[in-house]
């Protein structure tokens, strides 16, 4: 579904990505693992469409991503930054409804807001419909920005660092969504995640970075392993076996 063919790009400053291949199928929740300054934000968003690598190319369905026309891009690909903010004071309805207009010509439609009251309820946010961003927490802040990106409707959805700085409950319910998502709605997505263990429990596919590079990738259940851990981070850990899930178990330094 979605190609990535030996991208490279580097920051004059340092940092980047070089040489990144790897494949992405729709059904499968992917988790982009390492270490600070790895490359993850970097390779999300050539992979988005966000940032032209200066070497290699994106194919999805077998079109170069960077040369498609926004009306087309928005149907493939949805992109949460890692870095979100709302300038104005919006009411949270609204904002999630912004992930139609690229449908609608900035005129929406009926369907742009059946769609958009349908996914904050599948979210169980419709509570916030008519609250001002002003008015909530950074994890329903962070849950009304994942709505927004969800509602675009998009084949594969793309998310740098999506459940960073929440709560555990709150991490939970958006993995969990975006991981019910995959299988009922046969999509794809793509996220940075740090904590390994959440990693571990609901992605299908793992790949490891560090400075620039792809380490290792593989399926969930036989690519994580204390070896791994130990190379791309630096850790000591254990390798536990939970309701047959893979949780490591990092040890103190």
């Amino acid at each position: 579904m979605l190609k990535c063919l030996e991208c490279s790009y580097r920051y004059a400053s340092g940092g980047g990505i070089t040489q990144f291949s790897a494949d992405f199928q729709l059904g499968k929740m992917y988790g982009l693992l390492g270490p600070n300054g790895a490359g993850k934000s970097t390779l999300l968003k050539i992979l988005s469409g966000n940032l032209t690598p200066s070497q290699g190319k994106v194919l999805i369905d077998d079109k170069n991503l960077h040369k498609l026309k926004q009306a087309e891009k928005i149907t493939y690909v949805s992109y949460l930054p890692q870095t979100i903010s709302c300038e104005f004071d919006y009411t949270c309805g609204q904002v999630v409804e912004f992930g139609r207009y690229g449908y609608s010509n900035f005129l929406p439609k009926k369907s742009d807001h059946e769609a958009y009251i349908r996914i904050m309820e599948e979210m169980n946010i419709k509570y916030l419909e008519n609250r001002k961003v002003s008015q909530i927490s950074g994890g329903e802040f962070q849950k009304i920005m994942i709505a927004q990106t969800a509602v675009q409707m998009a084949k594969i959805m793309i998310f740098d660092e999506a459940a960073s700085h929440l709560d555990i409950l709150c991490q939970n319910e958006i993995l969990h969504y975006l991981k019910s998502n995959v299988k009922t709605k046969n999509i794809a997505v793509i996220i940075s995640i740090h904590d390994i263990s959440l990693a571990a429990c609901y992605c299908d596919y793992l790949i490891f970075m560090k400075s620039g590079f792809k380490i290792a990738e593989g399926q969930t259940k036989e690519i994580l392993s204390t070896s791994i851990l130990s190379t791309v981070f630096g850790i000591n850990s254990d390798i536990i076996t939970y309701d047959g899930n893979k949780i490591p178990i990092v040890k103190k330094i």
